[in-house]
């Protein structure tokens, strides 16, 4: 009788591993919609930043380091967004792939403590996203998983077209149009650059938290009689900003939201901000 248990609990475990998911840990919830869309079902995905945490303060919970050591990959952002990193590395057993080692045109490039310090909002660079970023995360999912590497290669060829199609929807928009952007909070530097704009006047810059009168003087560049304030937390700020300007206010995202159905993947929050602009700007 007990070499029966034994057997199946032997065939119980060999299941249970053979059939077992690559687990990918990232570090926020629009990077794991990333390996979704890639991976679909083939993989099991988590996040460490809570939706309603704020990344750039978000220090890992030892649960969350607990799920770093199981996953057999992780995927961070670089560039000094994930300052937590050196202190959890070794905790991690699987692959590591950081986006911004692909990354080629970092904004606000220092080097602190022999490191690359960035405007870290690089899964917002749309070039840099269909171009690079997904054939990056479909090549490590090859490695953990290298019987589905062509499903991989595959969705990610797709997915970098759907972003293609929306990011020519994003050019059109400001074709022959003189709309000048304002932009509140630097999440927007890359996304802005991706369809070819410049904002007349950026009011914060990374690290900076309160809008000063050198930021207001910047709004002299903006000249045009039509413009949209765009931010992702200071509603206020860019309110007054707008008023003052007799420009829209415009709430962007910026990470996405599992909760949400119009923010709950990457291609939903690229047609999302691109439905909000173009309403403020065609009204």
């Amino acid at each position: 009788m007990r070499k029966v248990l034994l057997s199946f609990l032997f065939i119980i475990m060999f299941v249970q591993y053979t059939f077992a998911k690559p687990l990918v840990v990232t570090s926020t919830y629009i990077l794991s919609s990333l390996v979704n869309q890639i991976a679909q079902n083939k993989v099991d995905t988590a996040f460490i930043v809570p939706e309603n945490a704020n990344p750039h303060f978000f220090n890992p919970t030892p649960k969350d380091i607990q799920e770093l050591a199981k996953s057999n990959l992780f995927i961070s952002v670089g560039y000094g967004f994930e300052f937590w990193f050196d202190k959890v590395k070794n905790n991690i057993k699987g692959k590591t792939l950081i986006l911004s080692d692909y990354h080629k045109n970092p904004i606000g490039k220092k080097t602190l403590s022999g490191k690359i310090i960035a405007n870290p909002h690089i899964w917002l660079d749309v070039d840099f996203v269909k171009n690079t970023a997904v054939y990056a995360i479909a090549d490590n999912l090859c490695k953990i998983d290298t019987k589905n590497c062509s499903f991989f290669m595959n969705n990610a060829k797709n997915l970098s077209q759907e972003i293609s199609h929306i990011q020519n929807d994003y050019k059109k928009l400001f074709k022959n149009k003189n709309i000048c952007i304002v932009e509140v909070d630097p999440a927007f530097d890359y996304f802005l650059r991706s369809f070819g704009k410049q904002p007349c006047a950026k009011m914060l810059q990374e690290g900076s938290g309160e809008l000063t009168l050198t930021s207001f003087k910047q709004l002299d560049n903006c000249k045009c009689k039509k413009g949209i304030v765009v931010y992702a937390f200071r509603a206020k700020q860019a309110k007054v900003i707008a008023q003052e300007k007799h420009y829209k206010d415009v709430y962007l995202s910026p990470l996405g939201n599992s909760k949400d159905n119009r923010l709950n993947s990457y291609i939903k929050l690229l047609q999302y901000n691109l439905n909000t602009i173009k309403n403020a700007v065609n009204d």
